[in-house]
Formats: structure tokens, sequence, C-alpha cells
């Protein structure tokens, strides 16, 4: 493939030329010369500040002990007169549910709605008004103390289910989240310290594609390459190999807003890689892909790795996380718990893997009977209900053991069952391993608790 990453010493010549000169120097307000804006980092190093030094043998990417903590305001639950135990004048608040209230003995005299102008009747006795609670701040641990590095010339991928710090941490790697504490580095570029220089190594594939629906592809991708102030000749040279290489070809001169999202996926990762940067970055780029793109993207970054090129992807698919990566990254919560090749993650965990569905669709408490049983005769490494396959079981087991089992399961009332697997160790029981928990089921939860609307609300910012 003749589109290749190009060499990391050939990057610093960009701010060097001309052309990128411009407004070097701001005049104050009484004529005078001045620096630039404090809040601006200086791209002119220069005149103003000492370039950073790469170090070719460093990591690609250098993650160390980085951390960040959100502060959202939530709205608090409304509070709710009650008297306690049922009996006496005594009125109190309480903001828990009725079923939490039911519990403690209490009885609810007003129900949450906001009276204005006077007391509320309940029960032939003047309860005082119910008032409207203020907002709570409440602190999200997006990452807590994250380390890893990823090798130059090696795809690495972060696997972890929604809401487990992936998109944080990329963010925190492209310059923009600034993290609590901690330090990146790319080829020893500070990218805190040096966010211009940094943003010169890498191309950014954010999860939604930031297109133009009134521009056509080429019209983006000629957009781009002279942001990225390549000269004639090497942005259509550049932009005509994107165009071949990620199969645009009936696409490109088309509205993107007659794109499909395969197709705008492959689009932007064009757009990515037109200055051929040595570092690429993708946050989730195989969600909502159809199998032909999948298959095109992954045949790019595999050949991007191969021409000396740095791969970091974020993902919560096992499989993309097992066949295309080089190592895999773990991460749960905001934590990183394990790391290593997919090889030798796997063969920590040893013994076999075993998916049985007691029924189609199986109710969560008989199949927590059958767990229990199972684990009180010590047949199992680890087992969890899985309830994305209807609330299926996900045993690790030694192999000596997988014939006591069903052994075990004829005892509880099953001579047979709708359906059973049996395999070696994956990923996924690599984070079972770890969390106790299936990376389906905490996908599932971190979905469950997403509240669509302040999503919508981050995703304007």
């Amino acid at each position: 493939m003749a589109f290749t990453c190009t060499p990391a010493e050939a990057v610093w010549a960009g701010p060097r030329n001309g052309a990128l000169r411009i407004c070097a120097r701001r005049v104050g307000s009484s004529g005078a010369v001045g620096r630039p804006r404090a809040h601006r980092t200086c791209m002119w190093f220069g005149i103003f500040e000492d370039p950073p030094k790469l170090d070719m043998d460093a990591p690609a990417i250098d993650v160390a002990s980085v951390s960040k903590t959100y502060v959202k305001f939530v709205a608090a639950r409304p509070q709710r007169m009650v008297k306690e135990g049922g009996e006496g004048d005594t009125y109190g608040t309480d903001q828990e549910t009725d079923e939490e209230m039911g519990k403690d003995g209490c009885t609810v005299i007003a129900s949450p709605s906001y009276v204005q102008g006077g007391p509320v009747k309940a029960g032939g006795r003047n309860v005082p008004n119910i008032k409207k609670s203020k907002k709570q701040k409440l602190q999200v641990v997006a990452l807590d103390r994250v380390n890893f590095a990823v090798p130059k010339g090696s795809i690495v991928a972060l696997l972890g289910p929604n809401a487990s710090g992936k998109t944080t941490l990329m963010r925190c790697l492209t310059g923009l989240e600034r993290p609590d504490s901690g330090a990146v580095h790319m080829f020893g570029v500070d990218v805190r310290r040096y966010p211009r220089y940094a943003r010169m190594l890498f191309g950014f594939v954010a999860q939604d594609a930031g297109l133009d629906k009134v521009l056509t592809g080429r019209e983006h991708l000629d957009l781009f390459a002279r942001l990225a102030h390549l000269d004639r000749e090497t942005r259509e040279q550049n932009i005509e190999e994107a165009i071949e290489i990620l199969k645009l070809e009936n696409f490109i001169d088309n509205l993107t807003a007659t794109y499909s999202g395969g197709v705008k996926k492959r689009l932007d990762i064009a757009l990515a890689l037109l200055p051929q940067p040595p570092i690429l970055i993708l946050d989730e780029p195989s969600a909502a892909l159809d199998v032909d793109s999948r298959a095109i993207v992954w045949d790019v970054l595999r050949a991007y790795r191969d021409n000396g090129g740095t791969v970091l992807i974020s993902t919560h698919y096992l499989e993309e996380a097992d066949l295309l990566s080089d190592r895999v990254v773990i991460m749960d919560k905001g934590m990183l718990i394990s790391e290593g090749s997919a090889k030798e993650l796997k063969s920590k965990i040893g013994g076999r893997r075993m998916t049985i569905r007691l029924n189609e669709f199986s109710e969560a408490v008989e199949a927590t009977r059958v767990l229990n049983e199972l684990q009180d005769r010590n047949l199992l490494q680890h087992g969890v209900i899985n309830a994305s396959l209807g609330n299926a079981l996900e045993l690790t087991l030694q192999e000596k053991d997988e014939k006591n089992v069903f052994s075990a399961l004829r005892g509880a009332g099953y001579d047979s069952v709708f359906g059973y697997a049996s395999s070696q160790p994956s990923l996924g029981d690599v984070y079972l391993a770890a969390t106790g928990n299936t990376i389906e089921n905490a996908d599932l939860r971190a979905r469950e608790r997403r509240d669509i609307k302040q999503m919508r609300k981050e995703s304007m910012k």
C-alpha cells in the first residue's frame, strides 16, 4: 500500500515554514508589540519557546497516572412529608422511595407535588408546605490513576463496557480534556505542555463524525488537507490514495447527507489519515458498522501498522480487541484492571468456558438457584448470570469438571437444557474474572443508566 504514515521526524517541518507564521505577535492598545495571548499555547517555538525534542526510542503513547473527576449538578429528589410510625403528630421529611419508606414503617402523608399559597391537607391535619429541593453536587470519577504504554508500530485496544472511561481517556490523550493529575507523552512530547506540537503527531477519529451535510466527501478531504497545510502535490496525492484504500470511489462526489453510517465512518478515518501522522487514535471505530465496512476499516488499520504507524482504538467488542489488536488494555469504572496481549490474558485464566441456557428465556430466580447449586459443589472457578442472553449461565471451570456440571444440572431437575457451548477462555472471561460480571451485562446496565437528555447537552459542548 502506497499510503503510509510519515516518519515522526518530518512533522516538525510544519510550524517552521512561513505559511504558518501568521499573527505571531499581537499589537497592544498602545501600539506596542506584545506577547501572544496567555491562554493560547504558542506554536512559534523558534521565536518564543524552545521546541520539544522527540524521543524515537520512547513509547508512541505513554500514559502515567492519569486521573479525571467530573462535577455534575443533579436535581435532588423532592422531600416528602411523612408521619413516622403511623401514630402521633410527629412529621418529618424523607427522600426515599415508597418501597423504602414502607420498610421503615412510615406512611406517606403528602405526595411530592409542590403546593403554593397554603399548607397541605392530609388526613384533616395541616402539613407544612413541601418545597422543591435544590440541586446537589455529584462527583464522578471518570479515570482513576490509569497507567499504560502503547509501543511504536502496534495496535492497542482499550476494551471495556460503556461508561468505563474509554472516551474520557482519549479526550485527555488528544488534549480535548485536561486531566486532574498525571501526564501523557507522545514520543517524549508532553501533550499537556505542548498541545499544538502533540496534535501534529496524531490523527483522531471521534465516535460521531463531524461532517457538513452540504459538502461532498471530496470537498471535505480538500478542506482538511488545506487545514493541514499540505502542498498542492501532496494534497492531491493523499486525497486520491485515501479514497482508494477506504473504497470511497462510488460515494466521494455525493453530499455527505446521503451517506450511510459506515461510509461516514470511512470518510472520517480518511480525514484523519490525510496528514499521514505517525499515531492514529480512534474512538469506537466499529460502532454501528456493517460487516463490509468493518472489514475495510480493519484492513486499513492493519496496513497502517505494517507501514510503521501506531494505532490506539477503544472498543467494547470482544472480537475486535481479540482479532485486531496486538495488546489489550481492559478498563472498568475508570480503572485499568488488566493489560497484555490477548493470548497472555487468556492463558492466565486457564480451564474451559461454558455458556448454558437452561431455557430459551429463563427466570432470574431460577438461574440464580442453579448457579448457587453449582457453586456449592465447588465445580466453578467463576460463574455469573448473563441477562442479555436470557439469563444464561456463563461459567469458567476446569476441563475435568465439565462432565460433573451436567450431572449437577440433572440433580437440579434439568435432564436437558435449551443449549450450551463450550470453548477456550476468551477476553470476556478475563473481564469476568477481574470484575465478577460479564462485559455484556455491564454494557447493558450502563446503557440503562444513561440520561439521553444530558448526553445531548454534553454532545453540543
